[in-house]
């Protein structure tokens, strides 16, 4: 390894592991099982829980479909939310909603007029001992879609608000148990945008009207089906043209804007020309962590949070690094338990304690230590763990092929990092992968950067929001002895980097 790489300086993080501030503010939560738009009218939103709350609350709503006045029928409603936990690192919020079954029916709006030019004043009549009559809307009942204009079951969306290592984890599900437009069946884990067929050719027999549906100046049923029947009987058959309207689909409709994020079991639009006939969101949850701070450096680095999948230590150290002629070592404790407390920390080579420094109110530890003797200093013995009570560490090597020796904020998010890899370089030279995580989610590959031939390198990347935290870790291969061709992987430890 480098000799030279033992002396670079450590990476000064102060700034970027400063505890965050007070938190300000908390989860919020919503849930609405149907929110209906038809034909202009008004929205209908009959079941909801939490709408409209500053902050999640246990809400629940449902039971029958509430009467509303649009042509829709159903069963089986229910909008949920909930928070458990009584701080952000311990809580999560959720939220849940949707319909055991729904269907809308009604004569569609928008559909064009037939043509009722043939008949006598187009409809509009005078029948003797009666007086005026409009047959019109009588007609207009006798045209018969495909199917109803939406028929749905079993659909339901969830949706999750955490803090995990350090940042708040959103997540989101959703099912459709069966779906149909227009007597369509359509696909309920894909998006559709088509057109179908409202109504087929077809023709309307005037004589087959509901007379109850006729405009006319009496109410007597009996006299009006006398007196106008026989017209309706020599009126002409009516043909009636097909009808398509534009319908757009998205089961599983999922909208994240920053820290809040909306799921939806189904949003349903059917447009005819530039008229929007349906507009049905059905089964709605949202969770909001905006302003939400999820914890520090130490918060990452331990994973801290609920049901937390990056690790179950709740010590760490973050770096071990030669500072001149000392060692500067970096490390965390959940502050929920140890803040306050002294922690040993041991070397490896002859198991001796060789620091005791105590955990500060944001969970970090940094004590300097001596050198370990010579004879080991550039050997794998050279290792550090931090053990409190229970609790240990992993064994952090002093001297690596690849570290981060300075990380710096550049403002506007950005974050300039800088590192090197300790030769011999693998020939031709291997690029650095940098790879970035948030929360526990995967790493992922955001940049490549080339080191030079004395093995330096430097990055500037996009930072994270105020009071997030990213995990960056640099990947590459290089030679594994400076005669040899065999090669070797090498990794930075993971390099924890907090918003300001």
């Amino acid at each position: 390894m480098s000799r030279g790489l033992l002396f670079v300086c450590a990476v000064a993080l102060t700034a970027l592991v400063a505890p965050s501030s007070a938190h300000a503010a908390s989860f919020n939560c919503e849930a609405s099982a149907l929110r209906l738009t038809v034909a202009g009218t008004a929205p209908q939103e009959p079941t909801t829980a939490n709408a409209g709350g500053t902050s999640c609350a246990p809400a629940d709503a449902g039971g029958a479909l509430p009467a509303t006045p649009l042509p829709l029928t159903g069963g089986g409603v229910f909008a949920h939310t909930a928070i458990t936990g009584s701080d952000p690192l311990s809580q999560v919020a959720s939220a849940s909603a949707g319909i055991g079954d729904l269907t809308v029916t009604s004569l569609l709006p928008g559909i064009p007029a037939p043509d009722l030019s043939a008949l006598p004043g187009g409809g509009v009549f005078n029948v003797p001992g009666i007086g005026t009559v409009d047959i019109r809307p009588a007609l207009l009942a006798l045209i018969q879609p495909t199917g109803p204009l939406l028929q749905a079951s079993a659909l339901k969306a969830e949706a999750t608000a955490r803090c995990s290592s350090g940042n708040p984890d959103l997540r989101s599900s959703s099912s459709v148990a069966s779906l149909s437009i227009l007597g369509f069946t359509l696909p309920t884990d894909e998006e559709v945008d088509r057109t179908l067929r409202a109504i087929d050719s077809q023709s309307i027999d005037p004589s087959n009207i509901d007379i109850s549906k006729v405009l006319a100046p009496t109410a007597d049923l009996t006299a009006l089906q006398l007196a106008l029947q026989p017209a309706l009987d020599a009126l002409p058959t009516i043909a009636i043209p097909p009808t398509e309207l534009h319908v757009k689909v998205t089961p599983g409709e999922q909208v994240r804007s920053g820290d809040r994020l909306t799921r939806r079991a189904l949003h349903v639009v059917i447009a005819g020309g530039t008229t929007t006939i349906l507009d049905a969101v059905i089964g709605e949850a949202v969770v909001d962590a905006t302003g939400v701070s999820c914890g520090s450096i130490a918060a990452a680095a331990l994973g801290l949070g609920r049901d937390s999948r990056c690790t179950t230590r709740r010590i760490t150290l973050i770096d071990v690094l030669q500072r001149g002629h000392r060692v500067a070592l970096d490390g965390a404790a959940d502050p929920r338990r140890f803040a306050g407390r002294r922690v040993r920390i041991v070397s490896n080579w002859d198991k001796h304690t060789v620091a005791r420094p105590k955990v500060a109110k944001d969970g970090l530890l940094r004590p300097s230590l001596h050198l370990p003797p010579a004879s080991i200093r550039h050997t794998n013995l050279a290792r550090y763990m931090a053990v409190i009570g229970s609790e240990h560490s992993l064994n952090l090597k002093l001297e690596r092929r690849m570290m981060m020796t300075s990380v710096k904020a550049l403002g506007h998010r950005r974050v300039r990092l800088v590192g090197q890899v300790a030769l011999p370089l693998a020939t031709p030279v291997r690029p650095i992968a940098i790879k970035r995580r948030v929360s526990c989610g995967h790493l992922t590959t955001v940049a490549r950067v080339r080191p030079d031939s004395r093995g330096h390198f430097s990055v500037t990347l996009k930072g994270p929001a105020r009071d997030r935290v990213y995990t960056f870790r640099f990947q590459t291969v290089v030679r594994h002895l400076a005669n040899g061709r065999s090669l070797m992987e090498t990794f930075t430890l993971p390099r924890y980097v907090l918003g300001t």
